[in-house]
């Protein structure tokens, strides 16, 4: 099951990275894409990385890389939360059974890249009227659980899509209207 939320700087800093209900668990990781090839992020999820990039910044230099809205905030990104069954959950966690883990990972790994080639795209005003232009890639910080909030089983995926993409030399907020099509 996929469910989706959109989430603030604030919300991603507390729930994703300091929130002592993961910290046991794995670390999150980048997905491979042509976006954090960009930035130069890979493997583990760095605190310092996180932080800048929830706020649209370079995760280097700290540079402003998009803009906050016309609200003054800045949405972090997309909550893309790949949620296995039940009876895989116990199979996988409480059976030992990694290969159901494993794919589980690459089903929401397979997803991701489709989202991102097919459905990340920006909006622009091209003469006075808004269009929207696919950029073909997507950040995504992943984050896998084998526990819910009430520490009852279940294998699930919290995949962030962040809210940038590489556009021509610069960097946009990301238009996020396909996530949610169905």
């Amino acid at each position: 099951m996929l469910s989706i939320d959109l989430i603030s700087a604030e919300k991603a800093d507390n729930y994703y990275k300091h929130d002592n209900y993961y910290a046991a668990e794995k670390p999150g990781e980048w997905l491979d894409t042509k976006a954090s090839k960009a930035l130069s992020l890979s493997g583990g999820i760095t605190d310092q990385d996180w932080h800048r990039i929830i706020r649209g910044q370079d995760p280097r230099t700290g540079e402003q890389l998009v803009q906050a809205g016309v609200n003054g905030k800045h949405r972090a990104g997309t909550d893309l939360t790949f949620s296995a069954p039940k009876s895989l959950s116990v199979a996988a966690l409480i059976g030992g059974r990694l290969d159901l883990i494993e794919a589980h990972e690459k089903a929401a790994d397979s997803v991701l890249h489709y989202i991102g080639k097919h459905g990340v795209q920006i909006r622009k005003m091209i003469n006075g009227k808004s269009e929207f232009i696919k950029t073909g890639n997507l950040l995504v910080a992943k984050f896998e659980h084998g526990l819910s909030r009430e520490k009852d089983c279940q294998l699930h995926t919290h995949a962030v899509a962040l809210n940038l993409t590489k556009h021509g030399k610069g960097w946009k907020a990301v238009s996020n209207e396909q996530f949610f099509r169905k």
